[in-house]
């Protein structure tokens, strides 16, 4: 039995979720790192804090998004998805330290 598929849906799969999911987490990673930046937090990534240290967060944000976006579509058309997956899990451990140290910094305060 043949399946049928509506003319112009796109398909999306797991891949596109992860790629998806990067660009997400990495969103994130930079929403919360600016809100801590806002209640008096540092930076701990060393590169990062030289970046907005020598030009500033919107500059430092914008490399990473940047950095992120070049990065997905790279491993993306490499198809080292595989990789992609474990960055993808690396800045959301980022991410959710962030969140961690932005709840202990609201408690504390």
């Amino acid at each position: 039995m043949a399946t049928l598929r509506r003319i112009g849906a796109s398909r999306f799969t797991g891949d596109h979720a992860v790629v998806w999911l990067w660009l997400t987490v990495n969103a994130l990673d930079v929403l919360t790192t600016n809100i801590g930046f806002r209640l008096g937090d540092l930076e701990a990534n060393p590169l990062t804090a030289g970046l907005i240290a020598r030009y500033g967060q919107g500059a430092a944000y914008s490399v990473k998004l940047l950095v992120a976006l070049v990065s997905v579509i790279l491993l993306f058309k490499l198809r080292k998805l595989l990789l992609l997956r474990w960055a993808t899990l690396v800045v959301a451990a980022v991410t959710v330290s962030n969140v961690a140290i932005l709840l202990y910094t609201l408690h504390s305060s």
